[in-house]
């Protein structure tokens, strides 16, 4: 949100919520809470200017990759920013270490002013510069309730699960949400299919068999039943059944009523990196929910999968094009099953049999052979881009290099000059200089940086003036070269891996070509087209 006014200094507003401030329902926490404080505490003070709201709702304040922090450092940086107005420290951030290093250093070298309301804290009266040891404290403090209510959580929500309540998150095709909180109870319509696929697995279908017939009869697939009813937004639903969606239902236990609070386990704290519970390892609860087949029913159903599929692991096809090709039709991969098949087919045409995926199919051969001399043609068009390149560059480049040459020694400078901001305050704060000194030095040493940044300012802009127009950069020349550098007499992997995205079969066989850059010859048509 913005709000505008006659503006005397650029204000950010920052507002941070977890799902440990009680799930959103501590109202002293909330969003619209803080947004009242702050602009109470604007009104009170007098605070005037245009207004830019920074907002993480539903991050934890330990983590400060969050998209609104982010996004107040990087307006923090362009020196945008005159003063930040938080509810309380906690709010910026529950790390005793970063908040520090953020308020004492980072946030003072720009020259912004930092607002805690409820911590009666203001960077603009802070003696000398430096945070007291009060705030330190608290800083300190809101870390460990942090990892301490991070704790509490985990430990309630594991005697929940225990009890047999459903905290998991989305709710299983076949289910719906119950009128009592952590509860599921059937959804009739889905909870049919769900039975539907059971019995046909019972008769003896595999799973791919299943699929197939699914799709034939018309049945909606999990993904598209949930979009309809408005349970995921912003997602792009399967249109039609395949091995691994008939694989997830038939082989979930939940359908039984019964419930398995631990299917998986972090690896490390801290991390998102989890490892899978073997079946036959995991706990059970039993009657937690009302079941949609029997137990019976569903060991029973494993049994015949085991029995019906007695496919050998294939060794693969070990095709360099293998992970490259894409359907034109419905956007899956195509694969080539055995080395010795000749054509690549969309994996999902064997479970949709009246869609064009049926029609999307490439031969190895002829492909790897056209893919190959499109590559011949990308690289002559970028040998002929290059060296035009090159002549353009040679023509600024003496400049170019003495402009960074430049930039780097006032760097050099501003580092040094940082170097002895920080030894000053460290003996004025060991007592080995006067309070006086230290303020004069600490002023001397604040009007050299600005004057460094502004020629650092300068130099970048000339830089970046010189880098533009019709010279395209570093990067284009980096990617001629690795063009140009290309001896292969022969597609490999390594060409494709370096050069293409993907590869589009359409159901009419045209082929898409999709490289990791601009396409040379694409441009080339715009630019003639535009001439004519």
């Amino acid at each position: 949100m913005r709000q505008t006014s006659q503006c005397d200094e650029l204000m950010i507003w920052y507002f941070r919520l977890s799902l440990a401030d009680d799930d959103g329902k501590d109202e002293s926490n909330s969003i619209s809470s803080q947004r009242k404080s702050a602009a109470d505490y604007c009104k009170m003070h007098h605070l005037r200017g245009e207004v830019i709201e920074c907002v993480d709702d539903g991050y934890s304040g330990t983590d400060f990759e969050r998209p609104g922090f982010q996004k107040m450092m990087l307006l923090v940086k362009n020196g945008n920013v005159k003063t930040i107005v938080i509810k309380d420290l906690s709010r910026f951030g529950r790390n005793y270490l970063e908040v520090g290093y953020y308020l004492e250093y980072v946030l003072p070298s720009y020259g912004v002013r930092v607002i805690a309301i409820n911590d009666n804290f203001d960077s603009e009266s802070l003696i000398n510069g430096t945070v007291g040891l009060e705030v330190a404290i608290r800083n300190l403090m809101n870390e460990y309730y942090s990892r301490d209510i991070s704790k509490k959580i985990s430990s309630a929500v594991h005697v929940k699960k225990m009890k047999g309540e459903y905290c998991f998150g989305a709710v299983p095709f076949g289910y719906k949400k119950g009128a009592i909180k952590n509860t599921i109870v059937p959804d009739p319509e889905a909870a049919k299919i769900v039975r539907y696929l059971f019995s046909l697995s019972l008769a003896g279908l595999s799973y791919s068999e299943i699929a197939k017939r699914m799709n034939t009869e018309g049945i909606i697939t999990p993904s598209l039943y949930l979009a309809r009813q408005g349970s995921r937004k912003n997602y792009k639903p399967a249109q039609f059944w395949t091995y691994e969606s008939v694989r997830n239902i038939l082989t979930n236990r939940i359908y039984t009523g019964d419930t398995e609070p631990y299917k998986s386990h972090v690896k490390r704290v801290g991390t998102d990196q989890v490892k899978q519970i073997p079946p036959s390892e995991r706990e059970v609860i039993q009657n937690t929910h009302e079941a949609l087949i029997s137990r019976e029913e569903f060991e029973k159903s494993r049994e015949v999968v085991k029995i019906t599929k007695p496919k050998k692991p294939s060794a693969g096809s070990n095709s360099i094009l293998t992970g490259f090709l894409v359907c034109g039709c419905c956007g899956g991969r195509l694969t080539k099953g055995k080395a010795g098949n000749r054509f690549f087919l969309c994996s999902n045409a064997r479970y949709q049999t009246d869609s064009g995926c049926v029609a999307v199919r490439a031969e190895e051969k002829r492909l790897s052979a056209l893919l190959f001399r499109a590559i011949k043609i990308q690289k002559e068009l970028l040998e002929e881009q290059d060296a035009k390149l090159r002549q353009e560059m040679s023509n600024n480049n003496s400049r170019v290099l003495a402009l960074q040459k430049e930039l780097s020694s006032a760097s050099i400078q501003e580092k040094r000059t940082l170097e002895k901001k920080m030894r000053l305050y460290e003996d004025f704060v060991e007592g080995k200089i006067s309070k006086e000194a230290y303020m004069s030095g600490k002023a001397e040493f604040s009007t050299r940086l600005e004057e460094i940044k502004m020629r650092i300012a300068l130099i970048t802009a000339d830089i970046e003036e010189l880098n533009t127009k019709p010279i395209t950069g570093e990067e284009q020349s980096r990617t001629n070269e690795m063009f140009c550098e290309i001896t292969e007499q022969e597609l490999s992997r390594d060409l494709l891996s370096a050069l293409v995205e993907k590869v589009i079969i359409n159901p009419d066989g045209e082929v898409e070509i999709c490289w990791k850059y601009m396409d040379e010859m694409n441009m080339e048509e715009q630019e003639n087209e535009q001439g004519k």
